[in-house]
């Protein structure tokens, strides 16, 4: 199972620790910057509303992310289901027809098709 599929981690930390240190170097940068303390806060403020808005577009791509790949794995689980019914039902079938042929008898000789 690859770190992706196993929800191994990745890239959901290394976001987080960017968007962090953007925050952190923007309140510094700021704060050391040589203008009088409004004008201070209106950038430090102004940075903030950004930051805010850039982290509320980030996590809505990975909520879409999060739908999308939920509805592939819904999708992919439906139609391996649809496989092992099809399959299962093919082998009853061999079997059912086998048992007829043979007057009721058992065949042992029969492979049976693999169900994955």
């Amino acid at each position: 199972m690859s770190e992706r599929e196993g929800g191994g981690g990745g890239g959901g930390g290394s976001i987080g620790a960017f968007l962090l240190g953007i925050a952190v170097g923007a309140v510094l940068g700021v704060l050391f910057a040589p203008e009088e303390g409004g004008a201070s806060r209106r950038k430090l403020s102004g940075k903030l509303q950004g930051l805010r808005e850039l982290a509320s577009e980030k996590a809505g791509a990975v909520g879409d992310l999060v739908a999308a790949a939920h509805g592939a794995g819904q999708s992919a689980r439906r139609t391996a289901r649809e496989e092992v019914r099809r399959r299962l039902e093919a082998a009853r079938r061999r079997r059912r027809g086998a048992g007829h042929m043979t007057g009721g008898a058992e065949v042992a000789d029969e492979e049976d098709e693999t169900l994955a």
